[in-house]
C-alpha cells in the first residue's frame, strides 16, 4: 500500500512536470509572452527540484531504516515532520517493524539474563573463553574453586598453575582431559 501512494504520488508530478514542459515548449515556439515563457520555464524548473527532494526524502528514509536494523539501532523514530500522507503509512510501517525488533531484542536480552542466572548458580564450575583466552564467562563455583574474584583471560592462571592454563588453552572444544596429579596439586595451591 505504501508503495501505491508513492507511486502515484510520482505519477501526479511527472503528468504536472510534462503539461508544465508542454506549456513552456508552446509558448516559446507559439508566442511572443517573454514573461509567461520564464514564468514557465521556471515552474518546470521548481517541479524538477520538487521531484528530485522528494525522491531523495524517500531515499533517506528508507536508508535510515535500514541502517537502524544493519546497526540494530532500534531507538530510532519514523515519524514525519511534515503531514505527508504518502509517507503516513510508510512512516507507520517503518515504525511497527522498530517495534517488532525491539520486542525481539527484549525478549533475547531477558534469555540471556535467565541463562546468566542458571550458570552463576550451578554447583560446577564452568569456564567459557574464545582462542585467544579472553574470558566469556565465568560462573561462581568456578570463581570459588580457582580462589579467584575475576578472570579476563585464562593467562591470568598462570600465576597459580601453569599446566592447568596450558591444559585449558589447548583443549578442543568437546574434548576431555583430566590430569588428576595436577588438578590435585593445583587445587592446593589455588
Amino acid at each position: 500500500m505504501v508503495y501505491k501512494y508513492f507511486r502515484i504520488n510520482c505519477i501526479i508530478r511527472v503528468l504536472l512536470l510534462s503539461t508544465t514542459i508542454t506549456l513552456f515548449i508552446y509558448l516559446l515556439f507559439q508566442t511572443n509572452m517573454y514573461a509567461s515563457i520564464t514564468i514557465t520555464g521556471l515552474l518546470a524548473i521548481y517541479q524538477v527540484y520538487l521531484l528530485i527532494r522528494y525522491i531523495d526524502k524517500t531515499n533517506r528514509y528508507l536508508t535510515r531504516f535500514l541502517e537502524s536494523i544493519k546497526y540494530s539501532d532500534f531507538s530510532q523514530s519514523f515519524t514525519t515532520r511534515y503531514r505527508d500522507s504518502s509517507f503516513d503509512e510508510l512512516s507507520s510501517a517503518f515504525t511497527s517493524v522498530i517495534q517488532k525488533f525491539q520486542r525481539i531484542r527484549m525478549e533475547k536480552e531477558e534469555h540471556f539474563r535467565y541463562l546468566q542466572t542458571i550458570v552463576q548458580h550451578v554447583g560446577i564450575g564452568l569456564i567459557a573463553f574464545n582462542q585467544d583466552g579472553k574470558v566469556e564467562l565465568i560462573n561462581n563455583a568456578a570463581k570459588r574453586i580457582l580462589k579467584i574474584h575475576r578472570l579476563k583471560n585464562i593467562n591470568q592462571l598462570e600465576s597459580k598453575s601453569k599446566k592447568l592454563a596450558d591444559i585449558l588453552l589447548h583443549v578442543n572444544p568437546g574434548e576431555k582431559q583430566l590430569d588428576r596429579k595436577s588438578t590435585r596439586l593445583n587445587s592446593s595451591h589455588i
